[in-house]
């Protein structure tokens, strides 16, 4: 036996315009998110600034490591 196509036409039938059930559903989606999607988004933003910076961040990490070794000896 074949499965059953998923049409626009069969989702769009399922799919229920009452406003309430919306609300309901975007209230679960955001306890579903967990405690730690901010930090997540956080570090993508992150991510998302320095990969394409990769040596010049490397260069000022090594600068600022050998500048604090500097001023500790």
């Amino acid at each position: 036996m074949s499965s059953p196509m998923l049409t626009v036409h069969n989702v769009a039938a399922r799919a229920s315009t009452d406003p309430t059930r919306l609300q309901q559903h975007l209230s679960r989606c955001n306890a579903n998110r967990g405690r730690l999607h901010r930090a997540k988004g956080a570090a993508e933003s992150i991510d998302a600034f320095v990969s394409p910076r990769l040596v010049t961040t490397l260069a000022l990490l090594a600068a600022m490591l050998t500048g604090l070794v500097w001023l500790l000896t």
